[in-house]
């Protein structure tokens, strides 16, 4: 990809994140990632790479108040809030909770969804319900 359409596709994602914000810095809509370090790693280096480093630090800062849908300790809780056992970690060996297990556990309907995982239109709509999903059976939605 031409780096200028790249630095152009990066300063929009800076810019939707960025507007999502209410004023004080309350995070109205956090980013919402599989793999959030993983993945925040790889854009913070593209940032530098595009010419955009000056944006480093607000980026890293979106990234704290982002939400990852790996994260083990959100799946064990996710698990045992519906009656799994925890004690000897997660299904499968696991260390994390697959997307299509957590979406089989909060997310009712939304069939043409999960039956496009892996793909990333499905996967973002997907962690975006998840979180939604998530919010809620933690009591925390508006």
């Amino acid at each position: 990809m031409p780096r200028t359409i790249w630095s152009l596709l990066l300063s929009l994602l800076l810019f939707f994140c960025l507007t999502q914000r209410e004023p004080g810095g309350f995070d109205v809509a956090p980013i919402v990632l599989q793999r959030l370090r993983f993945d925040a790693g790889i854009l913070n280096n593209e940032f530098e790479r595009a010419g955009l480093s000056d944006f480093r630090p607000e980026w890293k800062s979106i990234v704290k108040n982002g939400f990852c849908t790996m994260a083990p300790s959100i799946g064990k809780w996710v698990l045992s809030t519906f009656g799994g056992d925890t004690k000897d970690g997660l299904p499968h060996g696991q260390n994390t909770m697959r997307l299509s297990d957590l979406s089989r556990l909060l997310v009712d309907g939304h069939t043409d969804l999960k039956q496009k995982r892996h793909t990333a239109g499905a996967d973002a709509q997907m962690h975006r319900l998840l979180l939604i999903a998530i919010l809620k059976l933690a009591g925390c939605s508006r």
